[in-house]
């Protein structure tokens, strides 16, 4: 028997999938001030002691969105841990990672060895759509993200540089022990301004994860994190789907009217909605435009499909 479930973990998201025995999640965290009581909560209802779970897809490294990922791999044995494509350089990966894991140093180590060892498999189309394809006998996985611009992960690694050497007087040649000296002397602050000058948000790279059994395209779920939609990802949305509907969509950034906006007609192909976020959090998610919007797609008679466009709330209390 195949489940799906949003797990309540609060403002944040964890998605737990079973297929036939065959476990796999997507994104762990939460920022509920109870998070490890909800989080811990929902591990031990969905998983067995050491239970196996294959696949471990993280969309982005923002606290709502990884920050229950320790307690997730301490009680059940993940397997792989899949990153948003993060480019082949380890250097980059290495400054990379260390800046989003709130100095949580045990997050950072197991990451980044996640990463050097199972960062292979995407391809790269004109340096901008990164796309990873995974089959897993019935079941299709579809990993896709805007990647890092070489130029831009390349000046973040220049500016890491300069400021290293200005820092300890003298010329670097950047590696691991260098970063952990300086850091060890002046701490992370400077290190993420930098990171925060170059990359902003993490939401525009967020990994989105499409999933659906072999060859039937009537069931597709798309998980799509905090993503930021634009013109070249939603061209690879609707080439995949052609004629077919999105049957499960998580609505992205927790139901914000920025992201929504971008879906630019997505939404339209879409049936059921998934909308998760913490009750009385401080940014006010979901949007009550957004609610209107799904609401409307379900009263309007000129879409080719008939729905009631069901939405679905995901916080403390509902799943």
């Amino acid at each position: 028997m195949n489940k799906f479930r949003f797990m309540n973990v609060g403002q944040g998201l964890f998605y737990h999938g079973r297929i036939s025995g065959f476990n796999f999640v997507y994104d762990c965290g939460s920022t509920s001030p109870l998070r490890n009581q909800y989080l811990n909560n929902c591990i031990q209802s969905e998983f067995l002691p050491n239970e196996d779970i294959e696949y471990v897809f993280i969309s982005h490294l923002d606290e709502d969105h990884i920050n229950g990922y320790n307690l997730l791999r301490r009680y059940a044995n993940v397997k792989r841990l899949i990153l948003p494509y993060l480019g082949n350089n380890s250097l980059f990966a290495y400054l990379f990672l260390m800046c989003l894991c709130d100095e949580d140093d045990e997050l950072f180590h197991h990451i980044y060895t996640q990463y050097l060892e199972f960062n292979q498999g995407y391809e790269v189309n004109d340096n901008y759509l990164a796309e990873r394809k995974i089959y897993e006998g019935k079941w299709v996985f579809n990993c896709f993200s805007k990647s890092v611009p070489n130029s831009i992960s390349s000046a973040f690694i220049n500016d890491v540089t300069t400021l290293i050497s200005n820092s300890l007087g003298y010329t670097v040649i950047l590696n691991d022990k260098i970063i952990k000296q300086y850091i060890n002397s002046y701490g992370f602050k400077k290190l993420k301004a930098l990171y925060k000058t170059h990359f902003g948000r993490m939401n525009a790279t967020s990994m989105c994860l499409l999933h659906h059994p072999y060859n039937d395209y009537e069931n597709i779920s798309l998980l799509t994190g905090d993503a930021v939609f634009d013109p070249g990802m939603l061209k690879y949305v609707n080439d995949y789907l052609k004629d077919h509907f999105i049957r499960y969509f998580q609505v992205p950034h927790h139901g914000a009217i920025k992201e929504w906006h971008l879906l630019n007609g997505l939404e339209k192909k879409c049936l059921f909605f998934y909308i998760s976020f913490g009750l009385g959090n401080r940014y006010t998610h979901p949007s009550s435009q957004v609610i209107s919007a799904i609401i409307a797609i379900g009263k309007n008679p000129n879409l080719a499909y008939q729905s009631n466009a069901p939405y679905f709330y995901n916080n403390e209390y509902y799943i």
